[in-house]
């Protein structure tokens, strides 16, 4: 089930007014990029967190996807992010310092929450595994609207390689093609 701007807000609202203590949020991937304006909707929600016991928070989302219809909602602690692609788990351990490049959603008031979105070329290259057509066009847009070069791209693609658990080859294949789309 598909969700825009709004629908995205309300949602980490409703996580908000769930919460007795202060969490970190960092929107990944269609989540942030729908924040950010540059896609109609997601087909999910999907963040990383941070200051909040794991039960806890799984039983929030439990109960937040219920609320939102059976929204598919997915989370990772801020340390790792694992992922479930052709029947293994894949894990991409973000370059360090990851978090202090995350952009700070200032705008919105919430009492708990401090939420972020992940750097636009961290969202990029966290899409280079899968290389779908969908992430396709989310990296075409975010490259054109935040002007990202070829050097920034490659410097941290380099960083995120090492931090890349699955099938480097294929890994370094997709980069490079999306390399070649973009410029």
């Amino acid at each position: 089930m598909p969700v825009d701007k709004k629908g995205l807000l309300d949602i980490i609202n409703s996580l908000d007014s769930m919460l007795s203590s202060p969490m970190e949020v960092v929107l990944i991937g269609g989540s942030a990029i729908t924040l950010l304006g540059l896609k109609e909707k997601s087909k999910d929600v999907a963040f990383f967190y941070g200051h909040i016991d794991d039960f806890e928070l799984f039983g929030l989302v439990e109960r937040l996807s219920r609320d939102y219809g059976g929204m598919r909602i997915d989370v990772w602690p801020v340390s790792e992010m694992l992922m479930h692609k052709e029947g293994r788990i894949v894990s991409q351990k973000l370059p360090s310092g990851y978090l202090d490049m995350c952009l700070k959603v200032d705008n919105m008031e919430f009492k708990y929450i401090d939420l972020r979105i992940l750097n636009p070329i961290d969202i990029v290259l966290t899409k280079v595994w899968r290389l779908s057509e969908d992430d396709i066009g989310d990296i075409t847009h975010l490259a054109e609207h935040y002007q990202l070069s070829q050097d920034a791209l490659r410097e941290r693609f380099e960083l995120h390689k090492q931090g890349y658990d699955g099938d480097t080859r294929r890994y370094e294949s997709n980069f490079k093609s999306l390399m070649e789309m973009l410029f």
